[in-house]
């Protein structure tokens, strides 16, 4: 049986069978009994329901079942469907009049009257077969499966109600961890060294919908938590290493941005702060040994593998200062005396060390050099002189 003909499409919407069973519709396609129409989302379908009225607009996203209350129906008669005026007449004169019993000046109605009729009499009315008027389909869509179960007003305020209710708001939390690059350890409010990255790690606890979730903190790097997904993580890279003191440096991000995942509102933790130390790089002092004659000045020399920020000097066991130039790898002392020169065998060598340091802003020193001075004597002449003696035969000769 043929309930009802497609005389306008837009977008797509299928009849499915009782075997779910599914053909593509297109205008002048019939839809019969027990068939199921389904539209695609933001499609249209225009129903003729062969009853003469104006078409039926079904919206997309729905599905209809075709059912024989939704056909047209043969016209009532006009003597069933409207009052007699007879009846009218007597009525209005038993208003006017308005004495005795207005149900007693009626006739009663006979046993086993027409539809509207009691078994032991009463009132009579009149049955329409069928009231419709057509609907803008801009102010009225049909709720799933509304037309299943007959027509009945009050499941088309079940249908009504179904389309009002309301969502309830999609809400999401964040919060944040930091990790090792190893994903190990929870560094959040502890210490690093320098040169030692790791990872920061966002969480949420309603998963993205429609778009990923972007989260921008004040450094300029983004998060990004994907659609379904509840984690995403940027790397984090701490301050270079170095050879020199640069102190404890807190690092404190925060929140600057977030965009997409379809939330409704969303709330954001705290970015745990982190403590970058320096490292104790040593940088090593290496003494340079010395070799001079008796006669010259000594220049005490050293060298360092990382040149020092800032003056820094090296004392020796001796006393002698060894002076370095900011930015300087070598240094050097004040011309020493050595021992000065004399005509005896007096050639000497002894060791230096470190006694202390001062400067530089170096991290850590390594100081254990030492180095040899070496002197030489000079070759000076002593020339011995001999005396003539006279003396007479009877003397002693001195």
């Amino acid at each position: 049986m043929t309930i009802a003909t497609v005389t306008a499409i837009t977008g797509q919407a299928w009849a499915r069978d009782a075997d779910g069973n599914l053909r593509e519709l297109s205008i002048g396609d019939t839809l019969q009994e027990g068939e199921v129409l389904v539209t695609a989302d933001g499609a249209s379908v225009e129903l003729d329901f062969g009853d003469n009225l104006d078409p039926t607009v079904i919206q997309g996203g729905q599905e209809v079942a075709m059912t024989p209350d939704l056909g047209g129906e043969e016209a009532v008669a006009e003597e069933e469907a409207t009052a007699l005026d007879e009846d009218l007449e007597a009525l209005l004169t038993a208003i006017d009049e308005g004495e005795g019993d207005l149900l007693a000046e009626l006739d009663p109605t006979a046993a086993g009257a027409g539809p509207g009729g009691g078994a032991e009499g009463g009132h009579s009315f009149v049955m329409l077969a069928r009231i419709a008027e057509p609907l803008s389909p801009l102010s009225y869509e049909f709720g799933m499966g509304a037309l299943d179960s007959g027509e009945f007003p009050e499941d088309e305020f079940i249908a009504q109600a179904e389309e009002e209710v309301v969502e309830e708001p999609v809400m999401g939390l964040v919060s944040f961890e930091l990790l090792g690059m190893e994903g190990a350890v929870n560094l959040g409010g502890s210490s690093i060294v320098e040169d030692e990255n790791f990872l920061i790690v966002a969480t949420v606890d309603t998963p993205p919908t429609g778009t990923p979730l972007e989260i921008t903190l004040s450094n300029g790097q983004q998060i990004t938590i994907a659609v379904g997904e509840i984690t995403g993580q940027v790397a984090f890279e701490s301050r270079e290493d170095d050879f020199f003191i640069q102190g404890d440096e807190t690092i404190g991000l925060s929140v600057a941005d977030t965009s997409g995942g379809g939330y409704d509102e969303l709330t954001i933790g705290d970015v745990p702060s982190l403590t970058v130390v320096d490292d104790n790089d040593t940088t090593t002092v290496t003494l340079d040994d010395v070799t001079v004659n008796e006669a010259q000045q000594l220049v005490y020399t050293a060298s360092v593998d990382n040149a020092p920020q800032g003056a820094f000097s090296v004392t020796l066991n001796n006393g002698v200062v060894i002076n370095f130039a900011d930015g300087a790898l070598t240094g050097s002392s004040e011309p020493q005396p050595a021992q000065g020169e004399d005509v005896y065998l007096d050639a000497d060598s002894f060791p230096i060390s470190i006694a202390s340091t001062s400067g530089g802003n170096y991290e850590a020193l390594d100081t254990t050099d030492t180095a040899t001075v070496t002197i030489t004597d000079t070759t000076d002449t002593t020339t011995v002189t001999l005396d003539d003696v006279t003396v007479n035969e009877a003397q002693q000769l001195v």
